[in-house]
């Protein structure tokens, strides 16, 4: 027998629903009792549980709609993608004289200085953010 994603998630949620209705119970009793500990701590239970359905809800979500993966194979000798190469075809459009195969080759040479660039630390993303 086997156990598909989408049973064992609806299960464990299920689980957690009994769980806050629990806790939501021992948050009335200590309200009634006047019990702040008891109070907090039945707060703190339901807020566990809330975080833990949401992050339930997202793997439910991810097992409903797994997207399938799309990568693309390089239609060129130099590896550009179909989006890269839209791209370098449109790119130096005032530069008079250059051909397509001229433009792809620039792009995938600046593509590669920029990768060893990031690879080396020389170029970093977070460059201009200002941190506190």
């Amino acid at each position: 027998m086997t156990i598909d994603n989408k049973t064992l998630l609806a299960d464990t949620m299920r689980g957690y629903q009994y769980a806050r209705e629990e806790a939501y119970s021992e948050l009335r009793r200590a309200q009634i009792d006047d019990d702040r500990t008891a109070a907090a701590e039945a707060v703190f239970k339901i807020n566990d549980l809330d975080v833990k359905m949401q992050n339930l809800d997202r793997l439910y979500a991810q097992a409903e709609h797994r997207p399938e993966p799309q990568q693309r194979a390089p239609s060129n000798k130099f590896g550009l993608s179909p989006e890269e190469e839209e791209i370098a075809r449109s790119i130096g459009g005032s530069i008079k004289g250059m051909t397509d195969e001229q433009r792809l080759e620039r792009y995938a040479q600046q593509k590669q200085r920029y990768q060893q660039a990031r690879a080396s630390g020389e170029y970093r993303d977070d460059q201009g953010r200002v941190t506190r």
